[in-house]
């Protein structure tokens, strides 16, 4: 059984650079409010506050999060198949796809963080969140070794070639 886990040093990083920014964007924002006398840049102070405040308050929430819980287990794979959210195993054999949707930002300046998707041959996806607590070169080692876990075990990945993409 090999388990995904996150480095709690790396975790505890981004919790400060993230509360760091959340001070930045305050002080912004007030700045917008008080002191920038420009409408126009009182205007894209104010939405860059904002999108700082939401995106690094959403990263600060997860990361503080983490460093409470116990365990830095982020899921679960073995020789059999992966493992859902709440330990249901989906055999190897039952993934047609697998893709990674990397961080960005989406509707309203929510963050979508990285996150990898399976997609199974009966059309369901499951879908594994990473909440950005790996680096990004963590993230992307994880893909290759997942796709090519895909490509190996997955009876349709063998006959119809290849369907990932990373």
């Amino acid at each position: 059984m090999i388990t995904i886990v996150y480095n709690r040093m790396t975790v505890m990083r981004k919790m400060m650079i993230s509360l760091l920014c959340i001070m930045g964007s305050i002080g912004l924002a007030y700045a917008a409010v008080v002191k920038i006398p420009d409408i126009m840049w009182k205007l894209g102070s104010a939405a860059l506050a904002v999108m700082g405040i939401v995106y690094f308050g959403r990263l600060f929430s997860v990361t503080l999060r983490a460093m409470v819980r116990k365990q830095s287990e982020l899921f679960v794979y073995d020789e059999s198949g992966i493992y859902k959210e709440n330990g249901d195993l989906v055999p190897w054999p039952n993934i047609e796809h697998f893709t990674v949707v990397y961080t960005r930002i989406g509707i309203l300046f929510q963050p979508i963080f990285t996150h990898y998707v399976f997609k199974l041959k009966n059309g369901e996806q499951v879908v594994w969140h990473t909440y950005d607590l790996l680096t990004d070169e963590e993230a992307k080692q994880w893909a290759r070794v997942l796709q090519e876990a895909v490509a190996a075990r997955g009876s349709l990945n063998r006959r119809t070639g290849s369907n990932m993409s990373v």
